[in-house]
């Protein structure tokens, strides 16, 4: 895995020229699977409180101060299951990104066999519809069929392949030219991956090194994080 330590205050002034990049990961708001606690739900979408959590999140301050930079320097990454596109698309759309700066990223899916964390092709696309985001039909319909298969190949649940994913997750974030990324994704990804324990719609922001490192922004430290 990825090493993991804490970093120390970094600058975030436009002016200045950053070795790292910042990506600010934020867990989807209540699902009905988290409110019923029933994991048998295929691909759950967001509760009316989710969508409620959804459009505070970028109020939290780790946010807000990305937010405040030029639209150019920040990528939306997003889990390409039904709760995440929601969460994503109700926090962020006032903030008006352009439609090239929205990325469907597989490698940040959530952990789990179980049907809430498998994703179903015809709900997503039906959702991408409902929104009006038809723009990123061509991303979701791209994604290897692969991506909805939990037990075997490159999205088997393993410790492995959830690490050796997102390891590929932090090489994307540093390939991309933006300086800062919002990543919407799951509690138990970020538990296995970064060992945060994250509440819906509660973010944490990380400082990723060229060299791979995870550094946790001690400038900009959630209450609830738990580094080992």
């Amino acid at each position: 895995s990825l090493p993991l330590s804490i970093a120390p205050s970094i600058s975030m002034d436009a002016a200045s020229t950053p070795t790292f990049k910042r990506v600010v990961f934020v867990r989807h708001g209540q699902g009905f699977h988290n409110l019923h606690r029933n994991w048998a739900l295929q691909d759950p979408l967001l509760t009316d409180l989710g969508e409620a959590q959804a459009s505070a999140f970028p109020k939290d301050p780790q946010l807000e101060r990305v937010l405040a930079l030029p639209k150019t320097d920040v990528a939306i990454a997003v889990s390409p299951l039904r709760r995440t596109i929601q969460t994503a698309f109700f926090g962020l759309t006032p903030y008006q990104f352009s439609n090239s700066q929205w990325h469907i990223n597989p490698d940040i899916l959530e952990t789990g066999d179980v049907m809430c964390d498998t994703g179903d092709p015809a709900l997503g696309r039906e959702l991408l519809e409902t929104l009006g985001r038809q723009d990123l039909l061509p991303q979701y319909e791209a994604l290897p069929p692969e991506w909805v298969v939990k037990d075997k190949g490159y999205f088997k649940d393993d410790q492995q392949s959830i690490r050796s994913r997102f390891q590929n997750f932090g090489r994307w974030c540093l390939e991309r030219q933006e300086r800062c990324v919002i990543a919407v994704a799951h509690y138990s990804l970020l538990a296995t991956c970064l060992n945060i324990h994250l509440e819906n719609c509660e973010v944490a922001a990380f400082d990723l090194t060229p060299d791979g490192q995870w550094l946790y922004a001690r400038d900009l430290s959630p209450a609830s994080a738990q580094l080992s």
